[in-house]
């Protein structure tokens, strides 16, 4: 699943909202710096689906 950052989000906050380790969020997406996300960014969930 694909979400957009949101002021103030970091990577470490969508860790523990999935309940999924950090390591795997930062394997999932090797383009971001986890220092430098900006507002609208995609970032990859590992595991997760969107069902329309």
């Amino acid at each position: 699943m694909d979400i957009f950052v949101r002021p103030g989000d970091s990577l470490w906050h969508f860790s523990e909202v999935f309940k999924i380790p950090l390591p795997l969020i930062l394997d999932s997406n090797p383009n971001i710096n986890p220092q430098f996300l900006r507002a609208g960014q995609r970032v990859r969930i590992p595991g997760f689906v969107t069902i329309d």
